[in-house]
């Protein structure tokens, strides 16, 4: 839809299920206010395994990230 009308959406969602996250073109996350990633989504994984949090491969990669943001917690925020 955004494709075709040429318009931006911004959209906040909590823990969406994999068919919705895999619809989406970038990324920004965001714990206790701070910003803890922003970027492409396919380059999302990569990111986060370079600093050592694994997505396995059965998990959805939505609930995958709330886990690492919940454990981020208070720490200094990064962008991709």
């Amino acid at each position: 839809l955004s494709r075709n009308s040429e318009r931006i959406i911004v959209m906040s969602i909590h823990q969406p299920r994999y068919s919705i996250y895999k619809q989406f073109d970038s990324l920004t996350l965001l714990s206790e206010g701070n910003m803890v990633y922003h970027g492409a989504i396919k380059e999302t994984l990569p990111y986060f395994t370079n600093l050592g949090y694994v997505c396995e491969e059965h998990d959805n990669p939505a609930d995958f990230l709330l886990d690492v943001i919940n454990q981020c917690e208070g720490q200094t925020s990064a962008t991709a």
